[in-house]
């Protein structure tokens, strides 16, 4: 079985261009198996693990 991974990179300002391509992501119904991240992409990647949408994160 394939599996998907997803990784973020770091950088303050990138954060908000990563719930944005996650985002785009949730139109298209693509999902992933695990997820990773640094720095600021690391708490995206966490958010995203809990289960909370990319409009929930933009909201935090």
């Amino acid at each position: 079985m394939l599996k998907r991974g997803l990784c973020f990179s770091g950088g303050g300002i990138k954060a908000f261009a990563h719930i944005g391509a996650l985002k785009a992501l949730e139109e298209k119904n693509l999902k992933f198996d695990m997820v990773a991240g640094t720095s600021s992409g690391s708490i995206i990647a966490i958010l995203y693990a809990l289960g909370y949408s990319s409009d929930e994160m933009y909201q935090i």
